[in-house]
């Protein structure tokens, strides 16, 4: 039994995942206060499925990429939790995430996220019965030089998924379809981490970091 959260994007989600079922799930509303609400959110999660901290085998949590100080506040609270309570993590993308939602067992994706300043996070995946596969690593692209990404995957095989403005612009002129998913399912983060800890995949608490892709805007300007 798994409890999730992804932080990552504007909507805070908590869940409970159990035998690769979601027992329980909160999606709150697009925000950003998800260090006020997330505690919250767990103990509403928990008394929905009727559990409490000390039953559950593992955890997951969304790393990114997404929002910088939205995975943090994942991060941080779960690894503070992993740590308390003693039990295996495991860090899943939002990419993979949103892979999951959008198509079916052996189809390949490359889900969108949008990034700000004209960019996206993207990648390429291919679901499988026991969980993601990587074919092309997370990556930061311009929406205005999309061709390399629809041109490395052969046309109709590859669904694109995320925010439909996004769609809209990378799928016109193409034969590729797409999926519009925007909001990540913390039930789904739940059951990749319990596929992941199947194959005795669980990263180390201490370890375990955020997929940011590209520097914060902090960073940018402290490398100035």
């Amino acid at each position: 039994m798994i409890l999730a959260a992804h932080t990552a994007t504007s909507t805070l989600g908590i869940a409970v995942t159990k035998n690769k079922n979601i027992v329980a799930e909160e999606i709150l509303n697009p925000g950003r206060e998800h260090l006020e609400n997330i505690s919250g959110a767990i103990e509403r999660v928990l008394l929905r499925s009727g559990h409490k901290l000390t039953d559950f085998d593992g955890l997951g949590v969304a790393i990114g990429p997404g929002s910088f100080s939205g995975v943090r506040v994942g991060l941080s609270v779960f690894k503070g939790l992993a740590m308390a309570l003693n039990v295996k993590i495991v860090g899943v993308s939002t990419l993979e995430i949103l892979t999951w939602q959008a198509v079916k067992i052996g189809c390949v994706a490359a889900p969108l996220i949008d990034a700000g300043r004209g960019d996206f996070y993207t990648g390429v995946f291919k679901k499988l019965h026991g969980g993601i596969q990587v074919v092309e690593a997370p990556q930061l692209l311009n929406k205005e030089k999309t061709s390399g990404l629809v041109s490395r995957v052969k046309a109709g095989e590859m669904a694109l998924c995320g925010c439909p403005e996004l769609l809209d612009t990378i799928l016109q002129g193409t034969a590729l379809s797409g999926t519009s998913v925007t909001i990540p399912s913390p039930g789904v983060c739940g059951i990749l981490a319990e596929k992941s800890l199947e194959h005795g995949a669980p990263h180390d608490v201490h370890s375990l970091v955020p997929l940011y892709i590209r520097r914060s805007d902090a960073e940018d300007k402290k490398g100035k």
